[in-house]
């Protein structure tokens, strides 16, 4: 018999060549050897049927079978293959699956996967469609394993979907301030351990009213910039309360002499309204407490309505008001004379009101004045 190497096929053929000396020219033999034993590993080979081809049924030879040869019977490499179960996002990498079976075992043969000691694995943890799986540690088992090795397990993939991360706004109430900011607390449910989210919510308008609070904003820490969830919003009710202005007068309620009381206001005149707000106040009476120039002069407001676009953001507390918050500024007149003044010469420069013409002051109404 001749030295093989041979891959297990569960029998004990071998493919090997018997060599033959002392043949006669023009004899032959014909013959096989076999390994003694079908089992991978170390062997040993020797001849097992012949047939000397010599035109007498071989009774010319004498045949003396050699000694047994070392061989080997290599391991039959096999595969298996593996299903997994799609899953929730979960924040770990674990998948849920089974290896389904062996390829390449040959008939008859014990041999049965072992995937006690198995893991199945996804590359990453992040929710996505198609994600690879890997498996590592399974073995195989039964009477025919040793003649087996087991190559790698197929990998598989499957989705990870998203988790739903729940953010619920709470109720809130407070006076108008112009804004839609709101201090109440975000209630946030659906959060895998170990990451992390915060989140913000706001009135639906700054108006007051009957209002919806929104969840208008977060931060999810979960490393995939959010991607492992999907946002459910839940929004919650809120009051925004009208502003109350106490309609006290603020600021400089000025104008310049014009002979009457009568006082106008500005919207910087009512205290209390946010910057920024159109709201414009309305007055049965607004008067000065006298009509003269000066400072510091007493103005009484009665009769207080407001309008502008964001007037329904306020409600007056009363609609009356007086403060020391008047100015009234000297009036700016003109005088102007017509004509030419003309005069006998007295050695002086002087003219009598007679001699300038006709002389024009424009005052406020009401007033008069005198020509000297």
């Amino acid at each position: 018999p001749s030295t093989t190497l041979f891959r297990s096929d569960g029998t004990t053929a071998s493919a090997g060549k018997v060599v033959a000396e002392g043949l006669v020219d023009g004899d032959g033999v014909i013959a096989t050897q076999v390994f003694d034993g079908k089992n991978a590993g170390d062997r040993w080979l020797q001849v097992d049927t012949w047939q000397v081809v010599d035109g007498n049924y071989g009774n010319n030879y004498v045949v003396t079978i050699g000694d047994a040869v070392a061989g080997f019977i290599e391991k039959r490499l096999i595969t298996a293959s593996v299903q997994v179960q799609d899953k929730v996002y979960d924040g770990t990498t674990l998948a849920i699956g089974s290896i389904t079976g062996l390829t390449g075992v040959l008939a008859g043969d014990d041999v049965v996967i072992n995937a006690d000691g198995s893991g199945i694995a996804f590359l990453d943890r992040n929710a996505g469609n198609g994600k690879a799986v890997k498996v590592t540690g399974a073995a195989i088992s039964g009477a025919d394993a040793g003649n087996y090795t087991l190559g790698d397990v197929s990998n598989s993939t499957a989705n990870i979907a998203k988790a739903v991360l729940t953010m619920t706004a709470t109720g809130d109430s407070k006076v108008y301030d112009g804004t839609t900011e709101s201090k109440g607390a975000v209630i946030i449910t659906g959060l895998i351990a170990g990451d992390t989210a915060t989140a913000t919510q706001a009135f639906d308008s700054k108006n007051a009213g009957s209002r919806n609070l929104v969840v208008n904003g977060w931060v999810i820490e979960d490393g995939n910039d959010g991607g492992n969830y999907t946002i459910v919003k839940v929004d919650a009710s809120g009051v925004i309360s009208r502003k109350v202005l106490s309609g006290a007068l603020t600021g400089a309620v000025s104008k310049v002499y014009d002979g009457t009381t009568t006082a106008v206001l500005l919207p910087t005149n009512l205290d209390g309204v946010v910057a920024g707000d159109v709201v414009t106040v309305s007055a049965a009476e607004a008067y000065f407490d006298d009509k003269n120039v000066g400072t510091a002069k007493r103005v009484t407001v009665t009769g207080m309505t407001l309008q502008g676009a964001d007037a329904d953001n306020y409600v007056l507390s009363q609609d009356y008001a007086s403060a020391n918050v008047g100015t009234i500024t000297a009036r700016q007149i003109t005088v102007s004379v017509d004509g030419r003044g003309s005069k006998t010469y007295d050695g002086t420069t002087a003219l009598t009101s007679g001699q300038l013409g006709s002389v024009t002051f424009t005052l406020a109404e009401g007033d008069a004045f005198t020509q000297d």
